[in-house]
């Protein structure tokens, strides 16, 4: 709070993440004069990479460089960053841009910093629809708001393979881990 909003918001940490996407929609349907319903959110992985533990650890520290905390990365002029999520049944690979199977034997990995951008419209082609859930379980029963208690939203992801090849994995995004 002292130091203004982050670069990027650890998205995990929230207990409802749905109300703060929407006050993402609602900020951006404020600066461009825009009616929220017709707005809706595109996404674009990043190549960076944060870690919440460290970036806790360093704000510990009573002399911390808030653009080394967040390795550089600006505020965007449009929409959030966010960071803490991880893959299901998939994996990030930066040098091909996009979503592809697992190593052997690993069960979950980890998504590089995620832009979140609110627009009108978004091409929808070489591109997985990813749901996102708060946990693992991926079950949820619908809250008096009406939203469930557990998904989040659906993200889409660039992938040279068909969303049925994704569907069939199980591929989804949560924003925690259980031991």
């Amino acid at each position: 709070v002292d130091d203004g909003q982050p670069s990027s918001f650890w998205i995990s940490g929230f207990f409802f993440p749905q109300s703060f996407l929407t006050a993402c929609l609602q900020t951006h349907a404020r600066k461009y004069s825009l009616p929220i319903d017709f707005l809706k959110f595109d996404f674009e992985v990043l190549s960076v990479r944060l870690s919440q533990k460290e970036i806790y650890e360093q704000r510990l520290e009573e002399s911390f460089n808030t653009q080394v905390l967040y390795q550089k990365l600006k505020i965007p002029d449009d929409g959030i960053y966010v960071h803490g999520l991880f893959i299901e049944a998939g994996k990030w690979d930066e040098s091909k841009g996009g979503l592809i199977d697992p190593d052997l034997r690993e069960l979950t990995t980890t998504l590089p910093v995620l832009w979140i951008k609110p627009c009108k419209q978004f091409e929808v082609q070489n591109r997985y629809d990813a749901p996102l859930y708060k946990t693992p379980i991926r079950a949820g029963v619908l809250s008096t708001t009406g939203h469930s208690t557990n998904f989040v939203l659906s993200i889409l992801l660039d992938s040279e393979k068909p969303p049925s090849f994704w569907i069939l994995r199980g591929t989804a995004l949560i924003t925690l881990l259980t031991d």
